[in-house]
């Protein structure tokens, strides 16, 4: 049988007591990196800083622009609210372009720096629109809402953090990825652990963010922003001075092109027959590479671009009249990422609500911790940041080595059932929401607060929301560190940032995808009231949160039959029985036997 590997890791490739790198990868002088001087975990305090830095000024902003613009700028609710989950989804459409120029042009460092400089000039945008006194309004009670210049320079701000973050979100996780070698089992063993610490970097910058960030943006707006920037100037100077310990991944140009000559060259020999031995599709490996992509047996149309005619070579052929194999399996990679995508998406819509109506409820609640200090509102979230961060622990240093002895996989369980374990959370949290909102109103009912929207209640305390936060905090350390493990190691060798581009876009549709639930269910509720008018004490938001946990169903259950299906990326040894082995062995399991290797360093046959 043939003998295959996980391409994700793979086993015993001979390197491990290697100098240089096999994987591609180069120093800062463009050579092969040197193992023992690049890379590993000597180079993580770095980049795991320049993550949190960027998160701290993510969340800095984005946890608490509701209240600027709901509180200072006098914006309707529905309006502050879609303006802030559009930001929110803007800086994950931005991905695709900061992925686009690292894979193609500019490699991932120079993204996380040249992305990272955009980020600190819409902070200081931001301060612009605080401090300056044109901007500022002196009497709240006949403030009119933000308009003309003063909307457009706060949108300026805002988009500009948004590209910075989507530049540096496309490209740093992969560029920290890229500092293990997949085909060196010593080093590849720490890439699940490593997804799970990148990820505790970030909730480490938002829980800066949305505790000691929000306190300073409460007293002086412009002091709060100016604090983001010179934390984002920290770590990208720290950044910049380890340069020369880096591994590098050199661009490979537009990916895309090559997934264009796979569909042309799969038109043009539609009508060839598919050859019923190896030997008759033009297979190489990339430049450089040791192992090849196994040839799947879906979407099998596809497989007629690597045809080779008899008695022709593709160098007669021409570039896009013929494909390799691997191109053909990058193409293929590419499709079979859409479901998932399409079906995980959702959870970022109702973790929205918690950057948005959630902490419009805390603004009523009573949240006084002893006699001299009141918790800012956009600071309840840290509980879902401690959540996080507990959950992430618990998992990486309990439940993983338990899970790895009962299953053998280097990964304990594989990356779809744990996005499939973090679906169900939101089901949880939204009926937790629900009802500790139908709790708030009649709070609201009992004290004939109907029509006092701001007023705190001091018999609804802020650890009524609790359940709900703690809820989704698990579920986020489950299915966002696997997101973007699943989507780097599935996605083509040249596509990895684009690849983790995809994983975040599923952050910008949910957002996007919250605004247009909003809309409609105020639209389809207007008469006589809306759910969700301005005076939160007069809404049906819990209405709304019943509707989110009801979606929430239906998006399970979807993701369940797709993941099903799916076909995990696969390679092979150059120089293996595989190479030669008929058309009759290509065929793939929907499931892997593995995820992300076998905890021993012996190859695993199919």
């Amino acid at each position: 049988m043939a003998q295959v590997v996980d391409s994700s890791i793979p086993i015993e490739l001979s390197v491990s007591d290697s100098l240089f790198t096999r994987d591609g990868t180069r120093n800062y002088k463009g050579e092969p990196a040197n193992k023992q001087r690049s890379g590993g975990y000597r180079v993580m305090p770095f980049i795991f800083g320049a993550e949190f830095a960027e998160r701290s000024a993510f969340f800095g902003v984005a946890i608490n622009i509701i209240s600027y613009l709901f509180s200072v700028k006098h914006l309707h609710l529905a309006d502050a609210a879609n303006m802030v989950t559009n930001f929110l989804g803007a800086s994950y459409v931005f991905t695709l372009l900061g992925g686009f120029l690292a894979d193609t042009y500019i490699g991932r460092y120079w993204t996380i720096i040249i992305f990272g400089l955009v980020q600190m000039l819409g902070c200081g945008v931001l301060i612009i629109n605080a401090y300056l006194a044109e901007f500022r309004c002196l009497d709240p009670k006949t403030c009119p809402a933000a308009h003309g210049t003063d909307l457009f320079v706060i949108n300026v701000g805002l988009y500009l953090v948004a590209l910075g973050t989507g530049g540096i979100k496309s490209a740093v996780s992969a560029f920290g990825a890229d500092q293990f070698e997949k085909e060196d089992p010593k080093e590849a063993k720490h890439l699940p652990s490593y997804f799970n610490w990148f990820y505790f970097s970030i909730m480490g910058g938002a829980l800066l963010g949305a505790t000691l960030i929000v306190y300073v943006e409460d007293r002086s707006w412009a002091w709060g922003f100016g604090s983001l920037v010179m934390i984002m100037l920290i770590s990208l100077i720290l950044l910049c001075a380890v340069h020369k310990k880096y591994r590098y991944k050199i661009p490979q140009g537009s990916p895309f092109t090559a997934l264009a000559k796979v569909f042309v060259a799969a038109v043009k020999n539609r009508k060839l027959p598919r050859p019923s031995e190896k030997s008759g599709f033009y297979d190489v490996a990339r430049p450089g590479a040791k192992l090849k992509i196994v040839q799947t047996n879906n979407m099998r149309w596809l497989d007629k671009a690597a045809i080779l005619p008899e008695g022709a070579n593709a160098i007669e052929l021409g570039g896009w009249g013929i494909a390799t194999v691997t191109e053909v399996e990058d193409f293929k990679m590419v499709v079979r990422l859409l479901p998932i995508l399409a079906t995980t998406w959702y959870f970022w819509t109702v973790q929205s609500q918690f950057n948005t109506f959630t902490v419009l409820q805390s603004l009523t609640a009573d949240r006084r911790l002893g006699p001299n200090f009141e918790l800012p509102s956009a600071s309840i979230g840290v509980i879902q940041t401690l959540s996080v961060l507990v959950s992430l622990i618990v998992y990486d240093k309990v439940f993983l080595p338990v899970a790895r002895r009962r299953t053998g996989l280097a990964s304990g369980i594989t990356t779809i059932r744990r996005m499939g374990w973090g679906l169900v959370c939101p089901i949880l949290a939204m009926t937790a929401a629900a009802l500790v909102e139908r709790k708030r109103l009649q709070v609201v009912h009992d004290n004939n607060l109907e029509l006092k929207p701001f007023s705190s209640m001091d018999d609804f305390s802020m650890f009524w929301l609790v359940p709900q936060y703690f809820i989704m905090g698990v579920g986020e350390a489950l299915i966002y560190p696997a997101q973007i493990d699943f989507f780097y190691n599935e996605s083509p060798e040249n596509m990895q940032s684009l690849g983790t581009s995809f994983c975040l876009c599923t952050l910008a549709i949910g957002a996007f995808g919250s605004s247009a639930i909003v809309s409609a269910v105020n639209s389809a509720t207007s008469n006589p009231t809306p759910w969700l008018p301005d005076n939160l004490n007069t809404s049906r938001l819990d209405n709304f949160f019943w509707l989110m946990a009801v979606l929430s169903c239906i998006n399970l259950v979807a993701y369940l039959l797709v993941s099903r299906f799916h076909t995990y990326k696969k390679s092979y040894l150059a120089d293996s029985p595989y190479a030669s082995s008929s058309d009759d062995e290509h065929e793939q399991p929907s499931k892997p036997h593995y995820d992300h290797g076998p905890l021993d360093d012996k190859i695993s046959p199919t």
